[in-house]
């Protein structure tokens, strides 16, 4: 399998497009080793926003049918077409942990410390509540 790097990641496919009319769409940019049609997982519900992976046999081919297809439309809807990262079903590595605390950005060190007081403020005041109820 030529995974990852001759595939590429179609979205935005209209429902009810068959295999068929990707594969012929994307044939003339090289040899297709397979066209798999899947429902997109994070837009559950919204129309017409399948995802296609399509397989070519070389990385060149599927280079230049994402660079003449992307934003253009496919089987008359509008796609935004880039390379797969994973296989279908597989989940890609989860990222490293993060240790200790994270670095400030230096245009917001200054409102941390604001913060930090506000939010002292509001403990103290409600360690002094505790106080009086006791």
């Amino acid at each position: 399998m030529a995974f990852p790097y001759a595939t590429l990641c179609v979205q935005g496919i209209k429902d009810g497009t068959s295999r068929g009319a990707i594969e012929s769409q994307f044939e003339e940019f090289g040899r297709i080793r397979d066209v798999t049609i899947t429902p997109n997982k994070h837009m559950r519900g919204v129309p017409d926003s399948k995802l296609a992976l399509v397989e070519f046999e070389k990385k060149a081919d599927a280079r230049r049918a994402m660079q003449a297809l992307n934003g253009r439309y496919v089987q008359g809807k509008c796609v935004m077409i880039r390379f797969a990262r994973s296989a279908p079903g597989t989940r890609p590595p989860a990222p490293l942990p993060r240790h200790g605390a994270p670095e400030l950005i230096p245009q917001t060190a200054g409102r941390a410390s604001m913060l930090a007081k506000k939010f002292q403020q509001e403990e103290d005041e409600e360690a002094e509540e505790e106080e009086e109820e006791e």
